[in-house]
């Protein structure tokens, strides 16, 4: 583990680290582990993209090698997100202190998206409803 820091994982990929909390899969929903999380260390998917940059919390992220929406993905983290890359072989060293740190001490975005879609979306059906 890393000093100083509590990890969650889900079984399977559950280390000896003291520090690791390891639950089943599907036991909290994702979006609010995110919302929970300081940092996500992850590799860019749409998925945890969005949510991140939604919940502000900092991404450090892995490579996904050929993955044709990595660009554009990464891209949006660093627009709108606190993240920083990981080479793979340092992360699956551990070796990811240095670059936690790094994350909580960086500056906010400076652009932000809305995140209201929901409401715009409601707002659209009642209007096309006639309401």
């Amino acid at each position: 583990g890393i000093d100083g820091w509590i990890s969650r994982t889900e079984a399977g990929l559950a280390s000896e680290a003291s520090n690791l909390r390891v639950g089943p899969p599907g036991q909290l929903p994702y979006p609010e582990l995110v919302a929970a999380a300081d940092v996500v260390v992850t590799k860019p998917g749409y998925g945890i993209v969005s949510e991140a940059i939604a919940n502000g919390t900092a991404v450090l992220y892995a490579d996904r090698g050929n993955f044709r929406e990595q660009a554009l993905l990464v891209e949006g983290l660093k627009r709108y997100a606190r993240a920083l890359p990981i080479a793979n072989e340092r992360l699956l060293r551990g070796d990811w202190g240095e670059a936690l740190e790094a994350l909580l001490a960086a500056s906010p975005p400076h652009e932000t998206l809305p995140c209201d879609g929901d409401a715009v979306a409601a707002d659209r059906l009642a209007a096309l409803a006639g309401g």
